[in-house]
């Protein structure tokens, strides 16, 4: 069986998404964020929603 990954919560993945990927956050309603990545002036390229 392979090794299980370490748990991470939502914020430390947030954390992980804007500073390695370069995703930054839109929003934040409660739990739940909007990340979004933006490439080159071409406009939005992607939209992530994480919560709980």
């Amino acid at each position: 069986m392979p090794p299980l990954l370490k748990k991470i919560s939502g914020w430390g993945c947030a954390k992980i998404l804007c500073n390695k990927f370069g995703f930054s956050i839109k929003r934040q309603t409660g739990s739940h964020l909007i990340l979004v990545k933006e490439a080159g002036g071409k406009g939005l390229l992607w939209c992530l929603t994480t919560g709980n």
